[in-house]
This record gives C-alpha cells, sequence and structure tokens, in this order.
C-alpha cells in the first residue's frame, strides 16, 4: 500500500487516528509511507510501529547521495569483514565507527545505561566516548564480574579516539594491521554481551533476562550470565 503525504489536508485530530487505523485495520499489508509530516511520523507511526514489531526501514535522502536506505548493523558488518580480508582500507574507517555506535548503544539500552539528558534526536546521535564512559559507570554499580572486562572496554575507548580520526578529513594514513585491531577491540566487546551458543534465541545479555533468584543479568538460554546487584 503506497500513502503519498496523504495527511497533509487533514485536521489535527484526525492525525492521530489515521496512525491508528494503519495498524489496526492493515496490518496485513506492507506499507510505503511517503510524507512531509515528521512530527507525525517520529511520533504517532513510528512508535506504533514498533509495538507491533514491524520492520521498519526510513528512506532518507541527500544531494550528495540521492535517496537511500541506511545500512543495517548485519550487513555493514558483512561489508567491513570483506574490505578488511581484501585488505581494502579506503573509506573503511567510517563504517567501522557506525558500527561501533550501533554495537555500543544496543548494550546500553539492554543494561538500562544512563547518560546526560538530550533532546529528542540529540539521543541518536550519542558518541562512543560518553556511551563507553556511561557503561563504565553503571557495571561500577552493578557488577564485580563484569569489571572484570575492563581492560577490554578501555581497549574501545582507545580504539574510539582511532575511528573518530579516521571519520573525518586528516591526514593519517592507517595501515591494515591498525584496523583489524580496531575491529577486533569491537567484536571482543560485542562477545561480552552476547551468547555464543547457536541455538540461543535471545543471545543479548540483557536486564530483560534478569535472574531474580540468582541476582544475575544473562542471555535467553541463561550460558553467558553475570552478577547484577
Amino acid at each position: 500500500m503506497l500513502l503519498d503525504d496523504v495527511i497533509s489536508s487533514f485536521d489535527t485530530n484526525h492525525r492521530k487516528r489515521f496512525a491508528e487505523l494503519i495498524f489496526e485495520k492493515f496490518s496485513k499489508y506492507q506499507i510505503i509511507l511517503l510524507t512531509h509530516e515528521y512530527d507525525w511520523f517520529k511520533n504517532f507511526v513510528s512508535p506504533l510501529a514498533k509495538q507491533k514489531n514491524w520492520i521498519i526501514n526510513e528512506i532518507k535522502w541527500t544531494e550528495s547521495k540521492g535517496t537511500f536506505l541506511d545500512e543495517k548493523p548485519n550487513d555493514l558488518k558483512e561489508r567491513i569483514e570483506k574490505s578488511i580480508v581484501e585488505s581494502n582500507i579506503e573509506g573503511l574507517g567510517n563504517p567501522i565507527r557506525i558500527y561501533l555506535e550501533h554495537s555500543l548503544k544496543e548494550i546500553c539500552s539492554n543494561l538500562d545505561v544512563k547518560v546526560s539528558f538530550r533532546y529528542n534526536d540529540f539521543n541518536e546521535k550519542r558518541m562512543p566516548d560518553e556511551l563507553i564512559n556511561a557503561l563504565k559507570s553503571r557495571i561500577k554499580d552493578k557488577s564485580e564480574e563484569l569489571k572484570e572486562e575492563f581492560p577490554t572496554i578501555e581497549r574501545v575507548a582507545n580504539s574510539a579516539l582511532f575511528g573518530n580520526l579516521l571519520s573525518h578529513d586528516n591526514p593519517s594514513n592507517p595501515k591494515i594491521g591498525d584496523l583489524k585491531a580496531f575491529w577486533s577491540d569491537i567484536l571482543a566487546l560485542e562477545n561480552i554481551f552476547v551468547c555464543d551458543k547457536e541455538d540461543c534465541r535471545r543471545p543479548r545479555v540483557s536486564l530483560k533476562n534478569y535472574d531474580t533468584v540468582a541476582k544475575t543479568i544473562r542471555c535467553g538460554c541463561g550460558h553467558s550470565n553475570y552478577d547484577w546487584k
């Protein structure tokens, strides 16, 4: 179903109801929604879609790239690893930095990490260094076992500085070994918070899987777990 800017002439009280109608009456359809009404999409359509566990692809546009979809983390990971295998380092720093930011956001969300308040979309622009600092602070208060992983987290913090250099116009000349080490640090951080069992249906270590008896946070199958006050 293609909807092309259909609410432009709607009264305000009908816009919310129309967003609800899409999900109540047309849940079995694929929806292509084009709109200039950013606040309506962000405040009504997107939250409803997330509640229904719909997959959301937001089409973006820039003068340089035209119309495009952001790469999903798995697609980005595949491209990064392919470039590393082929020793193709041109433009590789920025994708690695983007992947790191996504990974840190997911880890921090799963552990209910507290960061300073930001208005609206500024929450989506958290930098790796502030996420890492907030993650460390959360772990210090909650888990002795995770504190033992601080050396790995510190390596990622140092690598994040390197990633920022690669993402901007500067005279740095990275080597393939540097990029491999950077990527290895990111994967090591992820492995702390992801179960390695293939049959684990919820592999992310999360507060959603909190064990109130053992007082641990864990993955869905319980193989990966850490003490949590």
